[in-house]
C-alpha cells in the first residue's frame, strides 16, 4: 500500500493559519470576564458607600434623618475603595425616599412630605470613564 504524500504538512499550515483566530478567541473571553469582574468591584463599592451613608441617617436623637451627614460619609467611603486596581475618585450620591409600594419603584428627590410607606434611602453611583480616564485597557484590545 502506497502512502500519500500530497497532504503531508497540512496539519501544520491549518494550524498556523487558525492560531491568530484561536489566540484572538481567548483573549476575547479573557477581556469580557475581565470587565464582568471589575463591573461587579464597581457594584461592591457603591453598595458599600450606600451602606455606609445610611448608617448615619439616625443618631438615635432627631426623628427626621440626617441627610447631609449620611451623603458626607457615602462620599468618604466612594473614594476608600477601588476598582481594576484603581482608586475610586467620585460619584454621585442621591438622597431621598423610597416608596415600599408604589410602581414604578424610583427614588423621591427631596424636598418632599414623606407618606405612610415612604422610607429614607440612599443612592450611590459610580462610573468607569471618571476613574479610568476614559476606555478601560483589555488583553485583547478588542473592547
Amino acid at each position: 500500500m502506497k502512502a500519500h504524500h500530497t497532504q503531508r504538512g497540512s496539519v501544520s499550515l491549518m494550524v498556523a493559519f487558525l492560531l491568530p483566530v484561536f489566540l484572538g478567541l481567548a483573549a476575547l473571553a479573557i477581556d469580557l470576564v475581565y470587565l464582568q469582574v471589575v463591573r461587579n468591584e464597581m457594584q461592591n463599592d457603591a453598595d458599600a458607600a450606600a451602606l455606609a451613608g445610611a448608617a448615619y441617617f439616625f443618631d438615635g436623637t432627631n426623628a427626621t434623618p440626617n441627610w447631609s451627614l449620611a451623603t458626607q460619609k457615602a462620599h468618604d467611603t466612594i473614594t476608600t475603595n477601588s476598582a481594576a486596581g484603581t482608586a475610586l475618585k467620585t460619584g454621585t450620591v442621591d438622597t431621598g425616599y423610597w416608596s415600599l409600594v408604589d410602581t414604578p419603584k424610583v427614588l423621591q428627590a427631596l424636598p418632599m412630605v414623606p407618606k405612610a410607606y415612604d422610607a429614607p434611602a440612599i443612592q450611590v453611583s459610580v462610573a468607569k470613564s471618571d476613574y479610568f480616564g476614559g476606555a478601560r485597557p483589555t488583553f485583547g484590545a478588542f473592547l
